[in-house]
């Protein structure tokens, strides 16, 4: 497994100015951002729809409603957010009213109880390069706060057509870059990585503590797609692989959580599974 740089996070309630005096002494500082009274604006309008932006009574109920949340002293609510990779310091909304932003526009597609259940939900992903897009498209859609990513490959140039990644990110692991990207889109994302990719040894920890409900797999290692499968279906956990095929993509689904008993790859390959894993 691999320890990832994490962002640095002082929580609301939690640190007093002289907390955060001393880590901006200690930590090396390239821009510091201050978003706290900004994302109170769209705090309040998403909980006060019924209020007309051009009202007296806007303006009244948004003085009560920021003097509430900054009290005093402003530094001292929201949390301060440092992202020791690329030097950025961001005081914003505290880990509650972020999520509640982050997500607001969801809630004319999905219910509020929804949304939870899709936030306690917990994803693997193998192989992060057209698994890099599967992971950040989840978090920016607020799905799967837990998220077990596994990948050893480091971005070739090559990468490009299909991972977003910068130049000079060259030969930087895909790992890495996938967890700096979900971190600047939810800094409170609890990332569980394997830098080893899935191996024989790794397996059975990437199916457990805890278990993925839903593995993405997007290798090119027929035999560990065939590993992953049968764990996977004895765990009962469905799969989903998205494979190119030069001009075209394949799709395969496999819900072992309802069909316990489904052959690996919806039966279409055989006994070939069988011969690969009993190959000396």
């Amino acid at each position: 497994m691999n320890t990832q740089e994490k962002p640095l996070i002082l929580h609301e309630g939690r640190y007093t100015l002289a907390d955060l005096e001393k880590l901006r002494k200690r930590i090396k500082i390239w821009k510091e951002c201050d978003i706290y009274t900004n994302q109170l604006v769209e705090l309040f309008e998403i909980t006060h729809p019924a209020i007309p932006k051009s009202s007296i009574e806007y303006k009244k109920e948004f003085s009560r409603f920021r003097s509430e949340r900054i009290v005093s002293n402003a530094t001292l609510r929201g949390d301060w957010i440092y992202f020791p990779w690329s030097g950025f310091l961001v005081h914003a909304l505290n880990q509650k009213d972020y999520l509640m932003l982050r997500t607001n526009r969801n809630r004319n597609l999905i219910t509020p109880e929804e949304q939870q259940k899709l936030d306690k939900f917990v994803v693997g992903i193998v192989g992060l390069s057209i698994g890099n897009a599967i992971a950040t498209a989840l978090v920016y859609s607020g799905i799967a706060n837990t998220i077990k990513i596994a990948e050893h490959d480091i971005l070739e140039t090559s990468n490009l057509n299909r991972l977003r990644a910068r130049i000079h990110e060259i030969g930087y692991p895909k790992l890495t870059l996938t967890e700096q990207q979900i971190y600047e889109v939810n800094p409170y994302e609890n990332i569980i990585s394997f830098s080893d990719g899935i191996t024989k040894g790794n397996l059975g920890k990437f199916l457990s503590q805890p278990q993925p409900r839903l593995i993405f797999e997007a290798i090119d290692d027929f035999e560990m797609k065939v590993r992953i499968r049968l764990a996977a279906r004895n765990a009962r956990i469905p799969i989903i692989m998205l494979t190119n095929l030069g001009d075209r993509l394949l799709i395969d689904v496999e819900r072992y959580d309802l069909e316990p008993k489904l052959a690996i790859f919806n039966g279409l390959i055989g006994t070939v599974p069988d011969k690969i894993l009993s190959k000396p």
